[in-house]
């Protein structure tokens, strides 16, 4: 990255230390590469338990539900949570298994596993994770999760499902400027919330006020959201340190394309989803994103944003970091 010219399983959150009292929540894994699936139980605030759950195909219900056929034993661990650059993670008592927890015909952790090497016990110990609360009900009271985390760059659980269709009519665009370091290009592309890890990274000299990126919505017909799901700087589980190292958003301008309105909004800083309100743009027209300030990063100039998409839904994140 361009250096200073000066010089999970947790998926949730607020967990004891925050305002915002976020409840532990079971969560069920699906490994799109081999169709398996990994259960996780929050026992208390100091112990979880897993099991893996084999060879069956899913079948969803409502959020975190599935039908499944057969389980293998439980494994139970004591856990703390834990921050490293303010990213949090659950740290194990004891690494996880990794024939327990992955199928062993499971493609993608074969091939992961040929090209890191085995992981560490200690790297099985430390579960990375960021996440969010959606602000809508589901029909039996409760809210709804959305989660992401794992180690050493491998996602062990991923839940941002999105509830509208065509996720690929969403459009990046047009953006000022875009980071290149060797084969990596850090382009507006990196916008979309399933790339983790590769951020939109702005490409000029210093900390990229009024560097800018451009939103459309290609759809065939009309809709509307009223937010704007945005995470933060650069969420690495490989390199949590990038977060901290690297500037990130502390306000942005949203400024509609075709009629002209915009609004300068605050962006907390915190590689946790969040959303900001562009209920103001009356239609869902393109739109452009501003960087107005930002979060000083304590080696790197670069402003990093992880993903930003339209959304239809408030979502409130891990923590609330505004003013601390």
């Amino acid at each position: 990255m361009k250096k200073k010219i000066i010089f999970i399983i947790l998926f949730i959150n607020g967990i004891f230390l925050f305002a915002q009292n976020f409840k532990l929540q079971n969560f069920i894994l699906l490994d799109g590469k081999s169709f398996s699936f990994f259960e996780i139980k929050f026992l208390s605030d100091s112990k979880l338990e897993y099991e893996y759950i084999s060879e069956s195909y899913p079948i969803r219900g409502k959020i975190f539900s599935v039908q499944y056929e057969q389980k293998t034993s439980i494994k139970t661990h004591d856990y703390i949570i834990k921050k490293d650059n303010d990213i949090p993670y659950i740290l194990l008592s004891n690494s996880i298994g990794i024939g327990e927890l992955i199928h062993p015909d499971s493609w993608g952790m074969r091939e992961r596993l040929k090209k890191d090497g085995e992981l560490t016990d200690e790297v099985r110990k430390k579960i990375f994770f960021i996440t969010c609360k959606k602000n809508k009900k589901l029909v039996d009271g409760e809210y709804e999760y959305l989660s992401c985390g794992g180690f050493k760059g491998f996602t062990l659980f991923d839940s941002f499902e999105r509830n509208y269709d065509k996720p690929e009519w969403i459009l990046y665009k047009n953006a000022s400027s875009c980071l290149k370091e060797n084969e990596t290009i850090y382009d507006e592309n990196n916008l979309y919330t399933y790339n983790w890890g590769c951020p939109w990274v702005e490409g000029v000299t210093g900390d990229g006020i009024g560097e800018y990126v451009e939103i459309q919505d290609t759809a065939p017909y009309e809709r509307k959201f009223d937010f704007l799901l945005i995470m933060n700087g650069y969420f690495s589980m490989d390199k949590p340190y990038l977060y901290k190292q690297n500037s990130r958003v502390k306000q942005i301008k949203v400024t509609g394309l075709n009629s002209g309105k915009e609004k300068i909004l605050d962006v907390l800083d915190t590689p946790h989803p969040q959303t900001v309100d562009i209920s103001f743009l009356e239609t869902q027209e393109p739109f452009r994103v501003t960087i107005m300030d930002v979060c000083k990063g304590t080696k790197y100039d670069d402003t990093c944003i992880n993903c930003m998409e339209p959304y239809p839904y408030k979502v409130i994140p891990y923590e609330d970091s505004i003013g601390e």
